[in-house]
């Protein structure tokens, strides 16, 4: 047996360990400082701030560059104006001196040279930025003005080509720059409510209105010395004006939207709008007393012309005005859209510093403190406990502070409890090494020894196993007593086991009998049982089988029935249809005697129209075509009786063949019901052999019950004696083994040192 060694072992002093410090996984952002930190975080918000400024800001250029851009368009609106004014001018002018009338000379000359300032003009502002690709058309149409001007001054023209000439220019030529200015400028997609009710007489109404009037006024020159109206003329001057007086209604309504959308449009522009509504008014009137109402044109093809004048003067000066207020109100526009995005931009950047400020104030409260206690941290770290964190907040660093001197506090009051916990384990260790040499001896069989009880923990366990040691000396008294007495007693034991193994031998064999006649006799009436059961099965099986074939039975004459329903419906609707088709071959017959009808009307009508001569001719082509299709119609009819007579005749058909069918479904039904009654009187039968068959398989099934009882009865009987007879072996045996057993118990007991 090995000896322990008694001498005392050191104890770990638990404040002399210190934790290993785990590296930091905190990725980039772990070694950044914090002020880093929220600097870099001011930094990405600060992005999407710029990204919405930006895109602010460029909307708001966006709408400038836009406002800019009509503003362009507008400039080459006024010489536009002066153009279609004196091109007007000049071919009224020239329709009369084309007519013969040598007075208009002047004003064809003035209206001329006019005319081609304007255009130098219109070609100046398109040279000082071609921003809408107007070069091309100003162009063709300085090159058509000028050989129109050549023809007219020449005499190469009759004053109906100038005026058609003069037309055409202005159409495709003026009007079609104008139109394309407003497309090009953005000017028609205006989204003011105000600048955009005054741009649309500008580009729509205004030089078609005025366009109305001088054609007017030109056609009236040119017939003027005719002084004879023809229906032509009349239609085409009718249709002028009232073109005319729908667009001066047009004009009035986008100035009323416009005055509303801006009062200053309306004070500007109201005065100009109704002088000009008077004036084409008032030469409306004049053409209706002057030119439609008295059967001849009167006036003289001077008073017309000036007549006509004067409106139109007006009309453009209206839209030199209108257009200066549309300039005035998109200059407006874009002074207000770049003062906004001064702005903008002001208080975003007065936004920024205000953000850095508070971001930066934000920074020093919380880095401030942090450093204190990472200072703090540190030097507690390093062994000084006398350090206090400073708290100055309520906030999370705050409370990190006070629970770092919470901690600090706690590792003081842990140090001083190590000191003393020190001392006590070296005292510990030396009541240890006293006591193990106490329980060496005792180990080693000496019972009578006792440890040294103090006052520590160890005191307690002392005390313990000297109680143990004196209570396991008596114990084993007592045992050694008891092994002797167990060792006479089994000598007993082992003899009467002997007598009572033989009995038990006798009687599992008389029972092994018995049990196997029960087993004979079981498996007889368990035979018997089993027919019983299969017949009891074949007759529940055919019980089965007739209610099936009734179900069958029952579910064939519910379905005959359906049947013979759908048929009854078939032939009721075969019927209907029938009758429809009498209906369409009265109709039929109705069309045809139409055909009939319109063919003759045809025949009247081509002999009339044959008999009218020349001009009769066209009608009677129509008239021989009206034939035609009568004749196509009668013989489109005659195919329709046709197959309506055959549809007839199968509809008949099929009305009998669906009549047979019910008949035939009728037998069919009174077969299966006579076949129902049948299976109802069998599946009587079969419930009958079925219970009896039951209740023979009942009766044989209880006596095999009762011979199993038996058998299992005799069975447990041979069990329990074979299990007597193992437990008195088994019982032989262990009496032999407590003898042996006692016997040890006893020479072991002998190596003792018991108390007295």
């Amino acid at each position: 047996m090995t000896t322990a060694d008694p001498s005392p072992r050191p104890v770990r002093d638990p404040s002399s360990t210190q934790s290993m410090p785990k590296s930091a996984s905190g990725g980039l952002l772990g070694n950044l400082q914090i002020g880093t930190k929220l600097a870099l975080n001011t930094a990405l918000l600060l992005v999407p701030l710029g990204v919405v400024v930006g895109l602010v800001v460029s909307q708001q250029n966006q709408d400038i560059r836009f406002a800019q851009t009509e503003r362009g368009g507008v400039t080459y609106l006024v010489p536009l104006s002066n153009l279609l004014q004196n091109v007007q001018k000049h071919r009224g002018a020239s329709s009369g001196l084309l007519g013969g009338n040598a007075s208009f000379k002047q004003t064809v000359t003035d209206s001329a040279a006019a005319a081609s300032t304007a255009l130098t003009q219109l070609e100046a502002v398109s040279k000082s930025g071609d921003n809408f690709a107007l070069s091309a058309d100003i162009a063709k149409l300085r090159s058509d003005w000028e050989a129109l001007k050549g023809d007219v001054d020449k005499g190469n023209i009759t004053a109906a080509q100038s005026f058609t000439l003069h037309t055409s220019l202005i159409s495709e030529g003026v009007l079609g720059i104008i139109s394309k200015v407003g497309n090009r400028s953005n000017l028609i997609l205006d989204p003011s409510l105000d600048s955009y009710y005054t741009m649309n007489p500008l580009i729509n109404i205004l030089p078609n209105l005025a366009e109305q009037i001088g054609q007017a006024r030109g056609t009236t020159v040119r017939i003027a010395g005719a002084k004879k109206l023809t229906s032509e003329d009349n239609v085409n001057l009718q249709l002028l004006l009232r073109q005319a007086s729908t667009r001066l209604e047009d004009l009035q309504r986008n100035f009323g939207f416009a005055g509303d959308a801006n009062p200053a449009v309306k004070a500007q522009l109201e005065a100009a709008s109704k002088q000009a509504e008077l004036d084409v008014n008032g030469l409306i009137s004049l053409y209706n007393t002057q030119v439609f109402q008295s059967g001849g044109i009167k006036s003289s093809a001077q008073s017309l012309f000036a007549a006509a004048t004067g409106p139109l003067d007006n009309l453009f000066k209206l839209y030199n005005q209108t257009s200066g207020v549309l300039d005035k109100l998109l200059q407006d526009r874009v002074s207000s859209l770049q003062r906004n995005q001064l702005l903008t931009l002001a208080f975003v950047l007065a936004a920024i510093l205000l953000a850095l400020l508070v971001v930066a104030l934000i920074a020093r409260s919380i880095t401030r403190p942090v450093r204190q206690l990472v200072n703090v941290v540190g030097r507690v770290g390093r062994g000084d406990l006398s350090q206090q964190a400073t708290v100055s907040t309520n906030d999370e660093i705050g409370t990190l502070a006070r629970q770092v001197n919470s901690s600090i506090d706690l590792l003081r009051e842990t140090g001083r409890r190590n000191v003393e916990e020190l001392e006590r384990s070296k005292q510990l260790q030396s009541n240890i090494g006293e006591f193990l040499g106490v329980t060496m001896d005792i180990s080693g069989g000496d019972l009578t020894k006792r440890g040294k009880v103090t006052e520590d923990v160890l005191g307690n366990v002392v005390d313990s196993i000297n109680v143990m040691a004196e209570e396991l000396g008596y114990t084993l008294k007592d045992v050694r007593s008891v092994a002797k007495q167990v060792g006479n007693g089994s000598s007993s034991v082992l003899t009467s086991t002997q007598s009572i193994t033989s009995s038990a031998e006798n009687t599992a064999l008389a029972t092994a009998q018995v049990a196997q006649d029960v087993r004979d006799v079981s498996q007889s009436i368990s035979r018997m049982a089993s027919d019983a059961t299969e017949a009891s099965e074949a007759a529940q099986e055919a019980l089965e089988a007739a209610s099936l074939g009734q179900q069958a039975v029952d579910s064939t004459l519910t379905g005959m029935q359906s049947i013979r329903r759908e048929v009854q419906s078939i032939s009721k609707r075969i019927k209907s249809l029938g009758d429809r088709s009498l209906e369409i071959s009265e109709i039929v017959d109705t069309i045809s005697r139409i055909s009939a009808q319109t063919n003759l009307l045809a025949l009247n009508a081509a002999i009339e129209a044959s008999g009218a001569g020349a001009a009769g001719s066209r009608f009677a082509v129509v008239a021989d075509e009206v034939r035609k299709l009568a004749e196509s119609s009668s013989q489109a009819t005659g195919r329709i009786a046709g197959l309506i007579k055959t549809v007839q005749n199968e509809v008949t058909e099929v009305v009998a063949s669906v009549e047979d069918g019910t008949r035939e479904v009728e037998e069919g039904y009174r077969v299966a019901s006579v076949a129902g009654e049948r299976l109802r009187e069998l599946s009587t039968i079969a419930q009958i052999s079925a219970r009896f068959a039951q209740q023979i398989s009942s009766g044989a099934t209880e006596q095999v019950a009762g011979v199993a009882r038996v058998g299992e009865a005799v069975g447990r009987i041979a069990q329990a004696t074979e299990l007597a007879k193992i437990s008195v072996l088994e019982g032989k045996s262990e009496a032999e083994k407590l003898q042996t057993l006692a016997g040890q118990l006893n020479e072991n007991l002998a190596r003792f040192q018991l108390p007295a």
